[in-house]
């Protein structure tokens, strides 16, 4: 058997060989990215958004927090405990460890998955707090 054009062949296998190449790195991309996304549920993403809204469009709550009170922050978290029966809640800053006992060493239940999310605010003299706001499931 002669081959007439061993170029014309050469180039398709280098091309079918870039394609397998090509498609193993799209697929091991789209592995990695589904490992590294944690999935939030979804009523735990929208209590974290009511409890960041609140903050950001309530001066009162807003001065709460900056001011750390720990008597009128606790009443965010309960609002919030009335929105969300079944969850729990726990709102700090890192600045109002006095009025907190410490809060970066959670109290809170470590028999199911606590979810985080922060949000920074600033005050009239333009300090800033991060409030950081720990929501869990009640019961398993």
């Amino acid at each position: 058997m002669v081959i007439n054009n061993k170029k014309g062949y050469l180039k398709t296998f280098e091309a079918i060989i870039s394609l397998f190449i090509l498609l193993g790195v799209i697929i091991y991309s789209l592995s990695l990215k589904q490992v590294d996304e944690p999935i939030v549920p979804e009523d735990i993403k929208l209590a974290q958004k009511t409890a960041i809204d609140t903050l950001e469009k309530d001066p009162e709550f807003r001065l709460k927090m900056v001011d750390c009170s720990l008597s009128t922050v606790g009443v965010l978290a309960s609002y919030l405990d009335k929105l969300y029966s079944a969850l729990g809640f726990i709102m700090y800053t890192a600045e109002c460890d006095d009025f907190y006992g410490h809060p970066l060493a959670f109290q809170g239940p470590t028999d199911r998955p606590v979810y985080t999310t922060s949000v920074i605010l600033f005050n009239e003299n333009h300090e800033s707090r991060v409030v950081i706001i720990k929501i869990w499931r009640k019961e398993v």
